[in-house]
């Protein structure tokens, strides 16, 4: 067992697994604006309204997306000439560009008429942070191609300098200028970077503005951006939709902010399995017509995602609630009971999460998206109902439920497909 682990740890060293889990984190700890550091210097109800503007940005983003950075990373792992490549993820960027500017307006309507809050600073905020649509989408979009080029350690070192920077400017401005600082530094970070970003691909991948992709092409991105696209919006509604139905339901900011702190923990560690999930992609897409060699792949990358995430559950299970008052604040121990429950819910993720990741890696996004679609319906009941009664522990619970149920509804459509 120590001769397999040793192993497997030579190989996660090899293939970049560690800078691209060491990448991830920094993400998401930025994506949330610096949360450790704000925690001590933001009152609790703005950490919500900054919670429900980050479930917004990370809806519309996806929507903006349209699934393109999917079917990027698919194509362009496969064996095609590299001008095919770049034709593709310029054709790509030009999609989503467009797509975000209509994003962007429709998001301004929904703010314009209280759709979205009824709380007048959020509604405010939120103009300012819709600009960074675009530029985050963009981002994706060039990480995803670096990515279908098994580059990992590079594009684990561009997330990590530019989620630094995110991280570095917008906690400082929110010490000088509180919420609003926080805002404005965001959104002029992923601007700067994003525009520094396509310059940089623009040199090394010898990318052509002008250049025109074959109307097959075209097709082949829209049909694989589509499924992934509904795909990815049910993925993202199921992280955080239960923080707008709490919205909604008028529960307390302070409950949500509790609430936001364990869901990030959360989503922290599932940027573990994560890593795991976006290295396999590239070398799954090689075998998509070789199903005894994919059985023989699934064997594998099972018993990885068990070896990297027991211990690190269990572990979780007892060190988190010594550690989040002391990183966070007590103000933050109420976090402690909505963790332990969404920990839960982490681990039915990780039982199913590889099967997934497969039939995203052979094109099968057809049934992931079958497969969201019955779950989003689950976690939107379940989550209405168990927010009316429990408050936000009714939200921790049907995030839970929900993963639990979608074990189940995986291994359905997988099976029928393996056969």
């Amino acid at each position: 067992m120590l001769i397999y682990f040793t192993e497997l740890l030579k190989k996660a060293f090899k293939v970049g697994f560690f800078h691209l889990i060491s990448a991830n984190i920094l993400l998401q700890i930025a994506g949330f604006g610096g949360q450790i550091f704000l925690t001590r210097v933001l009152p609790i109800e703005d950490i919500g309204r900054i919670r429900l503007m980050q479930s917004y940005i990370g809806i519309f983003s996806v929507i903006a997306t349209l699934g393109i950075n999917t079917a990027i990373l698919k194509i362009c792992s496969e064996r095609i000439t590299d001008e095919s490549k770049k034709n593709y993820l310029v054709s790509g960027l030009k999609f989503n560009i467009i797509s975000s500017i209509f994003v962007i307006l429709s998001a301004i309507t929904l703010i314009h008429f209280k759709v979205l809050s009824s709380d007048n600073i959020t509604n405010k905020l939120l103009y300012l942070y819709l600009i960074q649509i675009p530029f985050t989408v963009v981002f994706g979009l060039i990480m995803a191609f670096i990515q279908s080029q098994k580059k990992i350690q590079l594009m684990s070192k561009i997330q990590s300098i530019s989620k630094i920077l995110v991280l570095l400017l917008s906690t400082s401005l929110a010490f000088v200028m509180g919420i609003n600082g926080y805002v404005v530094g965001t959104v002029i970070t992923n601007i700067v970077l994003v525009i520094l970003l396509i310059q940089l691909s623009r040199k090394k991948y010898d990318l052509k503005i002008n250049t025109k992709l074959a109307s097959e092409g075209v097709k082949k991105i829209i049909k694989l951006g589509s499924l992934s696209f509904g795909t990815s919006l049910l993925w993202t509604l199921i992280l955080s939709f239960n923080i707008v139905i709490a919205g909604f339901m008028s529960i307390d900011n302070k409950e949500i902010a509790y609430y936001g702190i364990a869901n990030l923990i959360i989503t922290t560690l599932m940027m573990i399995p994560m890593s795991l999930n976006q290295i396999m992609v590239p070398y799954i897409s090689e075998k998509t017509n070789n199903h005894d060699e994919i059985a023989r792949i699934l064997t594998l990358y099972q018993k990885r995602m068990y070896i990297l995430m027991l211990p690190l559950i269990i572990a979780s299970y007892y060190l988190v609630p010594i550690f989040l008052p002391i990183v966070f604040g007590n103000k933050y121990s109420n976090s402690i009971d909505y963790f332990k429950i969404l920990l839960l819910g982490l681990l039915f993720w990780c039982v199913y999460s590889p099967k997934n990741n497969i039939l995203t890696s052979i094109g099968r996004m057809d049934i992931n998206l079958y497969t969201y679609t019955f779950s989003f319906i689950i976690y939107i009941i379940s989550n209405s109902l168990l927010i009316k009664w429990f408050g936000m522990n009714g939200a921790a619970y049907g995030f839970t439920l929900t993963f639990f149920f979608t074990i189940f509804i995986n291994g359905f459509f997988y099976r029928r497909v393996m056969k």
